[in-house]
């Protein structure tokens, strides 16, 4: 967890755990990194998805020394990172990233180049901002891995046969319950 002065400023502003009715693995993310309440006043349409930036490891520090860095610094290194928790997703995202095994507070990567945000105002001067992608902007999701490592899903392979003898073969997630994600392809611009 976060515990920076920023992160501490945050949580003291931030409405009490539960109150914005967020599924729990957002809810732990809010706290974690302390993501104001701005990010969640509105929903995410069409296949966006809305992603508050952070940095692995965030520290106050330059590396394991005690020089503390200034808090313009911590700011710049947290907007270039390619890092962050899913907070929005719109339907046609939300489709693509379930059936891909990704949900919202998920800590994912994504494209660098991501330059569209969404300004949602500021808190005691810092502003607030989340980084607008499209569900083929995610690049992967660490809880999905830690999913398949814990065995909370798995992958499968599907074989099915056309009425002319064809064998598909096709992988999709498939969770504790045997339910299958059918994996969704995101519009992904072709000079990517």
């Amino acid at each position: 967890m976060l515990n920076n002065k920023f992160a501490q400023d945050m949580r003291a502003k931030m409405a009490k755990r539960g109150s914005l009715g967020l599924p729990p693995l957002l809810e732990k993310r809010r706290w974690e990194y302390a993501i104001p309440d701005p990010a969640f006043e509105t929903a995410s349409a069409f296949d966006r998805v809305h992603v508050w930036q952070v940095l692995p490891g965030q520290t106050e520090t330059y590396g394991d020394t005690s020089i503390v860095k200034p808090q313009s610094v911590a700011l710049r290194e947290s907007k270039t990172a390619a890092i962050g928790v899913i907070v929005g997703i719109g339907l046609a995202g939300l489709d693509i990233l379930r059936s891909n095994g990704m949900d919202f507070g998920h800590l994912v990567h994504f494209v660098q180049l991501a330059f569209y945000t969404s300004d949602r105002g500021s808190i005691d001067g810092h502003p607030i901002s989340l980084v607008v992608l499209r569900a083929g902007d995610i690049i992967d999701s660490m809880d999905t891995m830690t999913a398949l490592r814990k065995g909370v899903c798995s992958i499968k392979c599907i074989e099915t046969t056309d009425d002319k003898g064809n064998v598909r073969r096709e992988h999709m997630y498939v969770d504790e319950n045997g339910k299958t994600w059918d994996p969704t392809v995101p519009f992904i611009a072709e000079d990517l």
